[in-house]
C-alpha cells in the first residue's frame, strides 16, 4: 500500500539464459509469484528468444503461432488444476458442514458427556484400548443376535502417528475382492511406519486404511444390532399396550390403571435409552466414514501431484538433453535430471499403488456395509420377535385373569 492509499504490486524478475543458434541470449522474463517456472515456461522463453532473433517473416509467423498455441495450452492446464482444487475444497467444505450440523443436533449429548468426563464419571460408550487386528478377526454376529458393544480404539482423526506393523505386501485378504485366491501369509516385522509426505497433505501410513475400514465395519455392526434391539423393543411395547387394552375392557379401569402406567413409563424409558445409544453409534459411524472418504481424497490428490511431477520432470529432462546436445549444458546436469525423473516416477508408482488399494478396499467395504446395515431377513426377524412377544403377553394375561 502506497503513501497515497493506492495498492502497489511487486513483480518477480528472473534472468534466464536460453540458446539462440550458437550463442546464449540473455533474456529478462516476468514470472508469476504463484507458479514456479515449469518446462512449458522454459519452452515459451526459448520460442520468444528465437522469435526476437529471426528476421525471416515466415519463420516469425511460424514461431508466433507455436508460441501462441503453447501459451494457450499452458493457460488451460493451469486453469484445469485450479478447477480441480476448487472442487476438492467444495467437497471438503460440504463434509465439514454436514459434520457441524450433526454435532449441533447432538449438542446436548456432547455437553452431557463432557460434563461427566470433567466430574470423573465413567463413560460406558468410551472406546477402550485394544488391538484392532484382534477385534477385526473376531466373528461378526448377525443383527438378530444382540451383544454388548465391542471395544475398539477411537479414531478422532484420519492420522495415525507412531510405529505400526507394516506388511511386505500392501494388499490384505480381509478386503480382497470376492473370488480372488487368498495370498500366502507374509511375515510381519515391527518397524516404524513409512509414510509418504506430500505438501499440505499430511502423513498417510500404509495400514491406516485397513484399520479405519475395520473400525467402520465394527461400528456398522453395532449400529445394526442396536437398530434391531430398538425395533424389537418398540414392537414389544405395541404388543404390551394392545394386550392391556383387552384387560381394561374386562376389568374396572381404576384397578389396573396405575400398574399399566408404571409399566408403560418404564418401557418408554428403556426405549429412550436405546435410541440414545443408537444415535451415538450412528454418529461415530458417520465420522469414521467421513474420515475414510477424506483419506481417499488425499490419496487422489497425492497421485495427481505425483503425475504432474513426472510430467514436469520428463519435460525438463528433454529440454536439458537438447541443450546438452547443443553444447550448452554439462553432462552432470543431464545425469541429475535423469535421477530426478526416476525418483518422481518411483513416487508415482507408490501413490498409484496406494490409491488403487484404497479403491479396491472401498468397493468391498461398501458391499459389506450394505449387507450389514440392510440385511434381507431383518424385517422378518423383527416381525417374528414381535409376534412371539405378543403371544407371550397374552398368555401371561390369561394366567393372571384365571381364578384358579
Amino acid at each position: 500500500m502506497g503513501a497515497d492509499g493506492t495498492l502497489q504490486t511487486h513483480t518477480i524478475y528472473e534472468e534466464v539464459r536460453v540458446p539462440a543458434e550458437s550463442q546464449m541470449v540473455p533474456t529478462t522474463v516476468i514470472r508469476s509469484g504463484s507458479f514456479p517456472l515449469t518446462a512449458t515456461d522454459r519452452r515459451s522463453l526459448e520460442l520468444a528468444a528465437r522469435l526476437r532473433q529471426t528476421d525471416d517473416a515466415e519463420e516469425q509467423e511460424r514461431l508466433r503461432g507455436e508460441l501462441t498455441e503453447l501459451l494457450a495450452k499452458a493457460f488451460d492446464e493451469r486453469r484445469k488444476i485450479q478447477q480441480q482444487e476448487m472442487e476438492r475444497l467444495e467437497a471438503r467444505l460440504k463434509s465439514i458442514r454436514e459434520l457441524d450440523q450433526r454435532r449441533q443436533e447432538l449438542k446436548d449429548q456432547i455437553v452431557e458427556r463432557r460434563l461427566n468426563e470433567l466430574l470423573g464419571k465413567g463413560d460406558e460408550l468410551a472406546w477402550e484400548t485394544s488391538s484392532p487386528a484382534t477385534i477385526a478377526r473376531a466373528p461378526i454376529p448377525s443383527p438378530g443376535q444382540p451383544r454388548q458393544p465391542t471395544s475398539l480404539p477411537a479414531v478422532s482423526s484420519p492420522v495415525y502417528p507412531g510405529p505400526s506393523e507394516t506388511p511386505a505386501n500392501v494388499a490384505d485378504d480381509r478386503f480382497a475382492p470376492a473370488g480372488r485366491a487368498p495370498q500366502p501369509a507374509v511375515a510381519r516385522t515391527r518397524t516404524p511406519a513409512s509414510p509418504v509426505e506430500t505438501p499440505n497433505l499430511g502423513l498417510i501410513p500404509a495400514e491406516q486404511s485397513f484399520e479405519l475400514a475395520e473400525r467402520i465395519l465394527t461400528l456398522a455392526t453395532e449400529t445394526a444390532t442396536w437398530k434391531h434391539r430398538l425395533a424389537s423393543a418398540e414392537e414389544e411395547l405395541d404388543a404390551f399396550l394392545k394386550s392391556k387394552e383387552k384387560t381394561q375392557a374386562q376389568q374396572p379401569q381404576y384397578e389396573i390403571q396405575d400398574s399399566i402406567q408404571a409399566q408403560r413409563e418404564a418401557r418408554e424409558r428403556a426405549l429412550a435409552a436405546l435410541r440414545s445409544r443408537l444415535v451415538d453409534f450412528e454418529t461415530k459411524l458417520r465420522l469414521a466414514q467421513i474420515a475414510w472418504q477424506g483419506m481417499g481424497e488425499r490419496l487422489q490428490v497425492e497421485s495427481e501431484a505425483a503425475q504432474r511431477q513426472v510430467s514436469d520432470g520428463d519435460a525438463v529432462l528433454q529440454q536439458i538433453v537438447r541443450l546438452h546436445e547443443q553444447g550448452a549444458t554439462p553432462s552432470h546436469q543431464v545425469d541429475k535430471a535423469k535421477q530426478t525423473s526416476a525418483a518422481a516416477k518411483s513416487q508415482l508408482q507408490i501413490a498409484e499403488s496406494r490409491l488403487r488399494t484404497w479403491k479396491e478396499s472401498d468397493g468391498v467395504l461398501q458391499e459389506r456395509l450394505k449387507a450389514i446395515l440392510t440385511p434381507d431377513a431383518e424385517t422378518d426377524d423383527t416381525a417374528d420377535t414381535a409376534q412371539e412377544s405378543a403371544q407371550t403377553l397374552e398368555t401371561d394375561e390369561a394366567a393372571e385373569n384365571d381364578p384358579s
